[in-house]
């Protein structure tokens, strides 16, 4: 039913030097259900994007 799962990855405070740093870190962002649902060609029944958020949120 889902044609595609959309990742987005948002890396913050990066450097650019060889030592290492506490702040780098980086942020994955799932817009799967903003993006991916968006795409479908028929409506996707609320009950099934609920079901979809949260089988997302366990992987």
């Amino acid at each position: 039913m889902i044609s595609r799962r959309i990742i987005q990855y948002n890396i913050m405070n990066r450097r650019h030097n060889s030592s290492s740093s506490k702040n780098n870190f980086v942020r994955i962002f799932e817009v799967g259900p903003r993006d991916g649902l968006q795409n479908e060609k028929t409506q996707v029944p609320t009950p099934i994007k609920v079901e979809f958020v949260n089988r997302l949120s366990r992987t």
